[in-house]
């Protein structure tokens, strides 16, 4: 039963990982069907030994077959997306192609329960914005620190920009045909809910959403904005071979610093979130499979219905 595996994993975070301290911030995760844990500085030499680095797991079947990437953590008071990650890891076999997931993109900000990346000296002079790299959207000087408005990333950028220019590296050197990023917001925000895809990968994004309706699941179907750069979905669909997506559920807990995100009530609940960002990365799979020469196929994963 997913809501059950997905308890004691959270349970486990609160014990190790939610504790506050940064070195508690990155546990090892086993899984029967992980090959290798990388770091994310392997794509970009300019993290290592620094506290932006992060752990990349590969699940690689050995079989030709597409290439997944699966991102949570990106904002550290999104814990859903986390959870459903680090269950996958723990839980999933691959039988076709392979899959990368970073579980902790941005780990200071998972160990401090925010947003954005932990570096405080990372203001600009007296600029009262930030424009992404190779973009022109002008977005409030905090934003700097917030890697989800930072792609494609550069070297010579903040902290932030140096992780995003290391996923895209990561896209790009990997192959990756399909890239997932798990996110939450308010139950009141206008993208609780929602799938935002590409717009070349629009199509696929709307069948999985029929199906998980035919599941009880309701989301709703966003295209990646024309007028707003930096964001993972557009640019990695914009500058890559990936069919991008960004998935949203509904935390009541956003902005509170809590770590763990929980609510008493039930429709809320984080296992319940992160069963709904599993049940969604299925479903994205299987609709992107129908055009790819060749499929993704993993197992292990438990019915979100069970």
């Amino acid at each position: 039963m997913i809501t059950k595996a997905i308890f004691f994993l959270v349970a486990a975070c609160a014990l190790f990982s939610c504790a506050g301290n940064s070195a508690q911030s990155k546990p090892a995760i086993s899984g029967r069907g992980v090959t290798a844990v990388r770091m994310l500085s392997d794509y970009a030499p300019s993290l290592k030994n620094t506290a932006e680095d992060t752990s990349v797991y590969l699940l690689d079947s050995g079989k030709s077959g597409a290439k997944l990437l699966l991102v949570a953590g990106t904002h550290g008071d999104e814990p859903a997306g986390i959870q459903a990650a680090e269950l996958f890891i723990a839980r999933a076999a691959v039988q076709q192609g392979s899959v990368f997931v970073i579980p902790r993109l941005n780990d200071a900000g998972v160990a401090a329960g925010s947003r954005f990346v932990q570096a405080d000296w990372e203001r600009s002079g007296d600029d009262d914005y930030f424009t992404p790299p190779e973009g022109s959207t002008r977005y409030a000087e905090i934003e700097r620190r917030n890697i989800n408005r930072s792609y494609p990333g550069s070297e010579s950028g903040a902290a932030a920009q140096k992780i995003a220019q290391a996923v895209m590296r990561l896209l790009v050197q990997e192959n990756i045909d399909i890239a997932i990023d798990m996110h939450e917001a308010r139950p009141s925000s206008s993208i609780a809910r929602t799938i935002i895809a590409n717009p070349k990968s629009a199509n696929a994004a709307a069948l999985a959403i029929f199906d998980l309706e035919e599941q009880g699941i309701i989301m709703r179907l966003e295209v990646s904005p024309p007028d707003m750069d930096g964001l993972s979905h557009k640019e990695w669909g914009n500058r890559t071979r990936a069919a991008a997506f960004l998935i949203e559920t509904e935390n009541p807990a956003y902005g509170s610093n809590s770590a763990i995100g929980v609510s008493s009530d039930l429709r809320y609940a984080v296992d319940k979130r992160a069963a709904i960002q599993l049940e969604a990365v299925k479903a994205i799979v299987r609709r992107c499979n129908e055009t790819l020469p060749a499929p993704l196929v993993f197992s292990g994963i438990p019915v979100y219905t069970e």
